[in-house]
């Protein structure tokens, strides 16, 4: 993966998606337009500083850790499965 760092100051989607390994448009729908990634629009364009970036994948890094610490599971809990 590429480093955050040697990334330009401002990305397209295009690069967003590509760091991320998502389709542009999930970067437009679930991130941008839910206000949860930063960006602009310039024109019909948008533009995702850097910051905004390691900003969210910061705060996600967080939400994937439980009080404790330790990271969390994508599985559910025996108790918490539907027969």
């Amino acid at each position: 993966m590429t480093n955050l760092a040697s990334l330009p100051e401002v990305l397209t989607v295009a690069e967003v998606a590509a760091y991320l390994r998502v389709n542009r448009r999930t970067v437009v729908t679930a991130l941008i337009l839910k206000h949860r990634l930063g960006a602009k629009k310039l024109g019909n364009q948008w533009r995702i500083p850097r910051e905004a970036l390691e900003l969210y994948l910061a705060n996600t890094r967080k939400a994937l850790v439980t009080p404790s610490g330790e990271e969390a599971t994508k599985e559910p809990s025996e108790g918490g499965q539907k027969e």
